[in-house]
């Protein structure tokens, strides 16, 4: 691959030592760009921590990446610039200190082989590969003897998800319902002595043929022009690789910082009204095939009869069973801590084959596919 000329740093030019991915610059200045990925993160622990160190230039950038392939997960990519590989270190080691010490989840920060594996892994699987345009789109090849990728970039108007406060959860089930893969990119830095925040979509292809028009569709989702196909310059490759920003269209990064911590169901939406309209959003968002037979009721993919309750209503629940049980699955959500804790210890109900009840904090934590 071709030398990057901002700095004169070489793409396949890298070495891995420990938690660390290192460049340093082939000119006269030595600088030396590294990169860390961390796994298994808490974002209201994260965040914060990586904002200071932005805000006090320890860290150059760290960009929050959400991986669409087999299963979706998030990734958090730090980006060091440093004369001395040891002043890298130092700020690495107290991050690791931080996140032991505030985060109720231990942050897994990779290392060797998957330390590799995962910053190649947004198209650039072989890094003595060849890199083109088709003519016809905006589309990038990357190419050797053994695969081929194809890479669709598609820059995020970050002005359209200041009221989207759920849109991570209705994005990125809307490329897995495409059935695509992809990769979601926000880049956090410091521009004009403010955090500022940027976003694009990678999708990853095997095929030049496409089913869908998946600006159109994503687009028509949202009802608003949320992307917009970008013509990333052959030149400018790497920051893909590095998920540098691509396209200069900023927004404060206080502005959207909600969408990291927004979950679709809250523990804040205790109103059956607004998890109940919210679940069945979540089930037309999900492709899921379900019909309505009453504000509290849903028979989906005509197997699983699901049942909403703030208070369990006994004598409906009764008549269920006794009418449609066991011609159909039960799942039972029950809103009220107490009134789960009252319906849970009727030992009968709960021994029942394919009968499931759950409470509303388990709830809000599943991708609600994985439940039907």
């Amino acid at each position: 691959m071709a030398y990057i000329k901002k700095g004169c740093y070489k793409l396949g030019t890298f070495e891995i030592e420990d938690n660390l991915i290192c460049y340093t610059s082939l000119n006269r200045s030595n600088k030396i760009i590294a990169f860390s990925i961390i796994k298994a993160f808490n974002y209201h622990t994260a965040l914060p921590i990586l904002k200071h160190l932005v805000q006090k230039e320890k860290l150059h950038y760290f960009s929050v990446q959400i991986s669409i392939t087999n299963k979706i997960e998030s990734y958090i990519v730090l980006c060091f610039m440093d004369a001395e590989k040891k002043n890298i270190l130092a700020v690495l080691n107290v991050l690791k200190t931080k996140f032991v010490e505030e985060s109720q989840i231990p942050a897994i920060f990779l290392d060797g082989k998957k330390l590799e594996l995962h910053f190649l892994e947004i198209g650039f699987t072989n890094l003595n590969s060849k890199i083109h345009r088709l003519k016809s789109t905006n589309s990038f090849i990357i190419e050797n003897e053994r695969f081929l990728n194809i890479l669709d970039i598609y820059a995020l108007d970050l002005y359209e998800l200041e009221k989207k406060v759920n849109f991570l959860y209705e994005f990125t089930n809307l490329i897995k319902r495409f059935k695509r893969q992809g990769f979601l990119i926000f880049n956090c830095m410091i521009k004009d002595s403010q955090m500022v925040i940027s976003g694009y979509f990678v999708d990853q292809k095997n095929n030049i043929r496409d089913e869908y028009n998946l600006e159109y569709e994503i687009n028509s989702f949202f009802e608003c022009g949320l992307v917009d196909s970008f013509a990333l310059a052959l030149n400018d490759c790497y920051k893909i690789l590095w998920r540098l920003d691509i396209s200069n269209n900023y927004l404060t990064y206080t502005d959207i910082e909600q969408m990291f911590y927004s979950n679709p169901l809250s523990k804040e939406k205790r109103d059956f009204t607004k998890i109940n309209a919210e679940i069945e959003k979540l089930l037309i968002l999900d492709g899921l095939s379900y019909r309505r037979l009453s504000n509290r009721s849903f028979l989906i993919n005509d197997k699983f009869m699901f049942l909403i309750f703030d208070t369990v209503d006994y004598k409906l629940l009764t008549r269920v069973f006794d009418q449609l049980y066991p011609k159909y699955n039960i799942v039972i959500l029950v809103i009220n801590d107490k009134e789960y804790s009252k319906i849970i210890n009727r030992k009968k109900l709960m021994e029942l084959p394919n009968v499931r009840i759950f409470n509303y904090e388990y709830f809000i934590k599943q991708n609600i596919i994985d439940l039907f």
